[in-house]
C-alpha cells in the first residue's frame, strides 16, 4: 500500500513539471508574439580579396581610398585594396541608412510622409533652413532633423538595435546627437557592404516594407532596367576629411553593392578637402563600378 502511495506521488509530481514545463513554453511562445525582440548575432562579413584594380583612379585625383564590391550573385566580395578596406572610420551622413530604419521601427520617424519643422533657427546649411519630410532629410542629409531622431530613440534602444545590425564597432559613446559624426562609432569599408548586404537580403530584425521604402529614397539615377542608388558621407576624422558613397547597383535583375571610401590630404585643410571631395566621391565610384563592368563605359550603349 505505501508503495502505491509513493507511485500515485511520484505520478502527480511528473505531471506537475510537465504542466509547469508546457506552461513555461508558452509563456515564451506568447512573450514571442508579444513582440520581445530576441538577440540576433549577424554573421561575420564575407572576406574581401584584392582583386580589383584601381589603376589611377584615386591618385589622379591627388586623394587616397579603397572601392569594395560585393556581386550578389556570387557572393565574391572584391576590393582594391584588402588592408585598407578592414580599417574602420566614422561613418558620419552614411549611418542616416542604419538610422532611418531604427526611426522608423521604433515609431520615432512616423513613416515616409513624416515632417521636420524648421523653427527658424539658423542652420549650417542653408537648405536645411526648411520643413523636410524623410525624403528630402536623406536627400539633403540633414543632419539636424536626424540629431532629433537620436535624441527620440535613446541611447539603449540605439545600442540595442546597432547589436542586431552588427553595425560596425557599435560604440554609440559620448553626445548622443554626434556619435556617427564626431564619436568613437567607426565601420571599414568592408562593414559597409556587410551590412548593405544583411539589409538587401532581408536579414535585418525590422519589417522589409521599412527598408524597401529606404531603398527607394536612395536611388540616385534609374534607367530602363537599371538603378543607380547610394547614400553620401562626409567629414572629419582626426582633422582628416573622410568621404564615402555607399549602396547598391542594379541591372537586368543583377546586383552589386558597393563602399567606396576617399581619403583627403593628411597635410592640407580639412575643411578645404572636404569641399574638394564632395564630387570625387560619386565620380570615382561610377569609375570604379565602370571599370568592373557593372556600369557601362559612355556610349556603349548598354546600361
Amino acid at each position: 500500500m505505501q508503495r502505491l502511495g509513493r507511485r500515485f506521488v511520484n505520478n502527480l509530481n511528473k505531471r506537475a513539471l510537465g504542466a509547469c514545463a508546457m506552461s513555461f513554453m508558452a509563456a515564451l511562445l506568447l512573450a514571442g508574439c508579444a513582440g520581445v525582440r530576441a538577440p540576433v548575432t549577424p554573421p561575420p562579413p564575407a572576406p574581401a580579396t584584392a582583386g580589383l584594380d584601381a589603376g589611377d583612379v584615386f591618385s589622379r585625383e591627388g586623394v587616397e581610398g579603397v572601392f569594395v564590391l560585393r556581386d550578389e550573385a556570387t557572393g565574391c566580395v572584391r576590393t582594391t585594396d584588402a588592408v585598407l578596406a578592414d580599417q574602420g572610420f566614422s561613418p558620419q551622413s552614411t549611418f542616416k541608412v542604419p538610422h532611418a530604419l531604427i526611426g522608423l521601427e521604433t515609431g520615432v520617424i512616423a513613416g515616409e510622409h513624416h515632417l521636420w519643422r524648421w523653427d527658424g533657427t539658423p542652420r549650417r546649411l542653408r537648405v536645411w533652413e526648411q520643413d523636410l519630410d524623410l525624403a528630402g532629410a536623406l536627400r539633403l542629409s540633414c543632419v539636424p532633423c536626424f540629431q532629433d531622431v537620436a535624441r527620440r530613440i535613446g541611447r539603449d534602444r540605439m545600442g540595442r538595435y546597432l547589436r542586431d545590425f552588427g553595425y560596425g564597432n557599435q560604440d554609440i559613446s559620448g553626445p548622443m546627437d554626434q556619435f556617427w559624426l564626431k564619436g568613437r562609432l567607426r565601420i571599414s569599408p568592408r562593414g559597409q557592404v556587410a551590412f548593405l548586404h544583411r539589409m538587401l537580403a532581408g536579414d535585418l530584425p525590422v519589417k522589409r516594407s521599412r527598408v524597401a521604402l529606404i531603398w527607394r529614397l536612395l536611388e540616385r539615377e534609374s534607367g530602363p532596367g537599371f538603378t543607380f542608388r547610394g547614400k553620401s558621407g562626409l567629414g572629419l576624422q582626426d582633422g582628416r576629411a573622410v568621404g564615402w558613397l555607399v549602396g547598391y547597383v542594379e541591372r537586368a535583375g543583377h546586383r552589386w553593392i558597393y563602399a567606396t571610401l576617399v581619403l583627403g590630404r593628411v597635410d592640407a585643410d580639412g575643411n578645404e578637402e572636404m569641399r574638394r571631395l564632395m564630387p570625387l566621391r560619386e565620380k570615382i565610384t561610377r569609375a570604379l563600378l565602370r571599370r568592373a563592368r557593372v556600369l557601362a563605359e559612355p556610349g556603349d550603349g548598354r546600361q
